[in-house]
């Protein structure tokens, strides 16, 4: 389904990251957690074709999004609401997507 969200979705860098705060962080993780336990009961068509993502697992207990960072997901009032751009997602194991997300969120390069 594709629908509008109102919000903002931070775009490094030309924007500055404000989604930093302990709160935004533990909202996001919350919010992935949430897609992951939702997704443990999906049954794909047996001839399901999924995009996936390079290097990315392609069985596992969840479905993935494979794309988890701030730029996918879309905030308001600092807060996130909503995980958007789901073309990369595939099944996969949890701790693959938590970990991507980790990276992502995890601004650990220079500008």
């Amino acid at each position: 389904m594709l629908s509008f969200v109102a919000g903002a979705v931070p775009e490094w860098p030309r924007r500055p990251w404000n989604f930093r705060s302990r709160r935004a962080l533990r909202e996001a993780a919350q919010l992935i957690r949430g897609f992951h336990e939702a997704s443990v009961s999906f049954a794909a068509p047996i001839n399901a074709q999924w995009r996936g993502l390079v290097g990315a697992p392609t069985s596992g207990d969840v479905i993935c999004h494979n794309d988890l960072g701030p730029f996918n997901v879309v905030f308001r009032r600092g807060r996130p609401i909503a995980i958007v751009d789901w073309d990369n997602s595939s099944p996969g194991s949890r701790m693959w997507d938590v970990a991507y997300a980790l990276w992502r969120f995890t601004p650990l390069w220079g500008t």
